[in-house]
């Protein structure tokens, strides 16, 4: 069966971590992914608009992790199966309806918590039933987190990222997936972590890559304002560099993670940046040449042509 957990914890040795988000701008294309894998990055592709942007421009990156199981839906409708069988799941217990309700309940106390879209929808029940996560990724790498709800956290509590796989909470609110989940799982998994090039978050005057949604913009940077000094607060040592645009809203995030805010001339940058921007329509994102996928190891992976046919069976192997 797809999806066998694997004890060798080798293929998390890398230094080196690209993440893809769900804007990803003109700058990010095939040739520059691959000549980041070639430096030495393992390349992370988080959600549903950053993965088929990627299956688009021909691209298989090492790692996809989702929060959502709509996400999951949305690709294998966009993708079909064979993609995610090159690519390995790293994230939460997620990877079946079993799964799903248990995490759900670790964190609000309701199996059916938070996903109240993906319930009232039968045909992505159906996916996520028939076809679930743990059957289709290459391999999957996951665990329960640990939860703090950052709008009660206690100033004086250690936080560590390394040591534990944190979910953050922002009470009863939205939160803003980057910093409330994607950057505590990266630490967690990646402990030798040592440079982070984030790209496609924190752009809210721009839409999702094909139009996903983005109604919850104003909600994602509140959220990132109710985080930002815990983040400020965290050790995150000495020797992590972080790449994040300055065009970017989240690009003082950098700075905190680098323990770099105790500068007087950063002030502004940091208020600037938590300024709630007004979304502003850009229209359709540019549609990128469809190309055949590279893998991971930069061959073609077999079986890519009429991927959205793909079946189950397929996706498996015994």
């Amino acid at each position: 069966m797809r999806g066998k957990r694997l004890t060798n914890s080798n293929i998390f040795d890398c230094k080196k971590v690209f993440i893809v988000g769900p804007v990803p701008q003109k700058e990010v294309s095939r040739a520059l992914l691959e000549q980041k894998r070639s430096e030495g990055y393992s390349i992370v592709s988080f959600s549903c608009s950053s993965l088929i942007f990627l299956y688009d421009i021909g691209f298989v990156p090492d790692f996809h992790t989702f929060i959502d199981p709509q996400s999951y839906c949305r690709v294998v409708l966009k993708t079909g199966y064979l993609f995610l069988n090159e690519i390995c799941f790293i994230g939460p217990k997620i990877l079946n309806l079993e799964n799903l309700f248990e995490s759900n309940i670790r964190i609000y106390n309701n199996p059916h918590g938070g996903i109240s879209g993906f319930m009232s929808n039968q045909r992505f029940l159906s996916i996520y039933k028939n076809n679930a996560p743990i059957n289709t990724y290459k391999k999957y790498f996951s665990s329960h987190p640990y939860i703090i709800d950052c709008s009660i956290h206690k100033s004086n509590r250690v936080v560590d990222f390394k040591q534990k796989f944190y979910r953050i909470k922002n009470g009863r609110g939205e939160i803003d997936k980057l910093t409330y989940f994607l950057l505590p799982l990266i630490f967690f998994w990646f402990k030798s972590l040592k440079r982070l090039h984030i790209t496609g978050f924190g752009y809210f005057r721009q839409p999702r890559y094909k139009g996903g949604d983005s109604s919850s913009y104003s909600k994602y940077l509140e959220a990132y304002k109710n985080i930002f000094p815990l983040y400020r607060k965290i050790n995150f040592g000495t020797d992590v560099s972080v790449s994040i645009s300055k065009s970017s809203n989240f690009s003082a995030l950098g700075l905190a993670i680098e323990g770099k805010l105790k500068y007087k001339k950063t002030e502004k940058k940091i208020k600037d940046c938590l300024t709630t921007p007004r979304l502003q329509p850009q229209g359709p994102v540019k549609m990128r040449e469809t190309k055949t996928p590279t893998k991971p190891n930069g061959n073609t992976p077999s079986g890519m042509k009429g991927l959205k046919k793909a079946k189950k069976k397929s996706a498996h192997t015994t």
